[in-house]
């Protein structure tokens, strides 16, 4: 699953992710969070952030 959110949203997607996101292997659920630079959609629209 990838999820991309505003800063401000990312505490609440955590809460949701924990709640809804269990899987039943340890080894699984990590949460990876980095800033995304630039978005180039399929089209070749570039959007910064």
């Amino acid at each position: 699953m990838e999820l991309f959110c505003e800063d401000d949203e990312v505490t609440r997607a955590l809460e949701v992710f924990q709640r809804v996101g269990r899987t039943g292997q340890i080894e699984a659920g990590w949460v990876y969070i980095s800033n995304v630079e630039q978005a180039i959609a399929i089209g070749g629209v570039r959007q910064e952030s």
